[in-house]
C-alpha cells in the first residue's frame, strides 16, 4: 500500500487491495505495519477462512480486536526498557529527552552539547545516539515468512506479481 510515502492514497490503495482479495481470493496474507491491518485485515480479512500473518503492530494489537482464528502476528516494541536499563548501569543520573525534535537541529544541538549519552529505541536516532537498542525490520519480515510456511494447505498462487 505504501503508505510511508503516500499517506493520502492509503483509503484508495486498501479499496484497490480489497477488489483484488475479491478477484482472487488468496491462500495466505502477509500484512505489514500498523495501516495495513487497519485498513485491509480487520474490515475485509478477519473472521474470514484466509489465514493472515502480521508483523509491524505497534505495542498491542488488542485495539484491532486481534488476534484471531485466522490471524496472528508480530508486535513491534521499541525495546526502550531494556536500553534505559542498560545505560542507567553505566549512567545511575542521566535521564531526559529531546522535546520538539526537528532532526538537522536536534543533530546539531547533540554534537554542540553532549554531556551524557544518548539513548536509541529506533534506527532513525542511531546517527546521534551512543547506544541502541533497535528493532529490525527484515527480521520481522523473516518471522513472517516462516510462519506462514507453516500454516498447513498448499499455496497454489501468489496474489500480486
Amino acid at each position: 500500500m505504501d503508505t510511508r510515502r503516500h499517506p493520502e492514497q492509503m483509503q484508495v490503495n486498501a479499496r484497490r487491495v480489497a477488489e483484488t482479495l475479491k478477484r482472487r481470493p488468496p491462500d495466505l496474507v502477509l500484512a505489514s505495519d500498523d495501516d495495513a491491518v487497519r485498513e485491509v485485515v480487520v474490515p475485509y480479512l478477519k473472521h474470514t477462512a484466509t489465514p493472515v500473518v502480521f508483523c509491524g503492530v505497534n505495542w498491542s494489537a488488542e485495539g484491532y480486536g486481534l488476534p484471531v482464528a485466522n490471524v496472528t502476528g508480530m508486535l513491534e516494541v521499541v525495546p526502550i526498557r531494556e536500553t534505559l536499563e542498560t545505560m542507567r548501569r553505566y549512567y545511575p543520573t542521566a535521564n531526559g529527552s529531546i522535546r520538539g525534535w526537528q532532526n538537522d537541529e536536534a543533530k546539531a544541538f547533540v554534537a554542540r552539547t553532549l554531556r551524557r549519552p544518548v539513548v536509541a529505541g529506533d534506527d532513525f536516532i542511531m546517527p546521534i545516539a551512543v547506544y541502541g537498542q533497535t528493532k529490525v525490520a527484515r527480521e520481522q519480515g523473516e518471522w513472517a515468512a516462516q510462519t506462514a510456511l507453516q500454516i498447513p494447505g498448499e499455496p497454489s498462487r501468489p496474489i500480486f506479481r
